[in-house]
């Protein structure tokens, strides 16, 4: 049974990669200057972008550096236990997304899909969206942020729609419907202008500014997409794609980079001045853009 790896962050001051690993689930710390590799004891949660902190499934913040929690999420509502299903760290870690269900009960009569945006190390609520449902048709499924941290892009099940939040008003800006398959949430180029999706066949990027798709791409059961640092390019592949598919956002030409993978890619970095990526799946690969192959 091949053993998957996915991303936790790239740390371009320390020169460290951290990765978690199934079968056996670990985290482990790869140092690229002596390719030496550690697995961290007592690791679990979602680590801040800036490495900073940790954020337990129990909605608890811990700080790394000092070993202490700075904030206790609320793990009750309405006197129902729930569980997060989905966090997500803003690019900076000034805030936090949570995503909860709460199943029809005595306490509601009805299904509740709660989204809540939190600043971190504080009891300040910033947003409190939710979406009733008699029928459990409408679900959150996905959400992402923008750079500088103002909105939220989020995707739902029904229709695959997804809409554009401000996090500090709760008004949507815009509104898409997409008429493929379930919508995942990619990533956003670094001017937060262009904004990469995904549904089960395809990429798609779209421009906020004109609410329109610029590019669209056939991947086979798309699973991960990455803008590089300067917008120019975005890194792209999929669970059956067997490549790295590279769109030149300025030429709108795209090439291929073939992985020879029997599994597809699960996550892409850019790193090393937009002159590499890193690529996850059965193994750890770090390519050359340039040469198109393991380095």
């Amino acid at each position: 049974e091949a053993i998957i790896w996915s991303l936790v962050r790239w740390n371009y001051d320390d020169e460290t990669i951290v990765f978690r690993r199934q079968n056996p689930n670990q985290t482990v710390q790869l140092d690229l200057k002596t390719n030496s590799t550690t697995v961290l004891d007592n690791f679990y949660g979602m680590l801040s972008p800036n490495g900073s902190y940790i954020l337990r499934d129990n909605g608890e913040v811990w700080d790394i550096e000092n070993h202490t929690s700075v904030q206790g999420l609320p793990n009750k509502v309405w006197g129902t236990d729930i569980k997060y299903t989905d966090k997500s760290w803003s690019p900076h870690a000034k805030r936090i997304a949570l995503h909860f269900d709460i199943p029809r009960s005595s306490n509601t009569s009805i299904d509740t899909d709660i989204l809540t945006v939190w600043t971190v190390g504080s009891d300040v609520r910033i947003l409190h969206q939710w979406t009733n449902n008699s029928d459990m048709a409408n679900r959150i499924v996905d959400f992402g942020w923008t750079e500088d941290e103002q909105l939220l892009a989020i995707a739902e099940n029904r229709n695959s729609e997804w809409q554009l939040v401000n996090v500090t008003t709760g008004i949507a800006r815009a509104f898409y419907e997409t008429n493929h398959y379930e919508v995942i949430i990619q990533d956003w180029s670094p001017d937060g202008h262009l904004l990469a999706i995904s549904d089960f066949m395809s990429i798609q990027v779209w421009d906020i500014d004109r609410q329109e798709i610029i590019f669209s791409q056939f991947v086979n059961e798309a699973s991960t997409a990455k803008f590089s640092s300067d917008g120019r390019y975005l890194a792209m592949s999929g669970a059956l794609e067997g490549a790295i598919i590279i769109w030149d956002s300025l030429n709108n030409t795209t090439s291929r980079i073939e992985t020879d993978s029997i599994v597809g890619v699960v996550t892409i970095e850019w790193f090393n001045h937009d002159r590499n990526l890193i690529t996850t799946v059965d193994k750890i690969a770090i390519w050359d853009v340039a040469e198109q192959k393991v380095i």
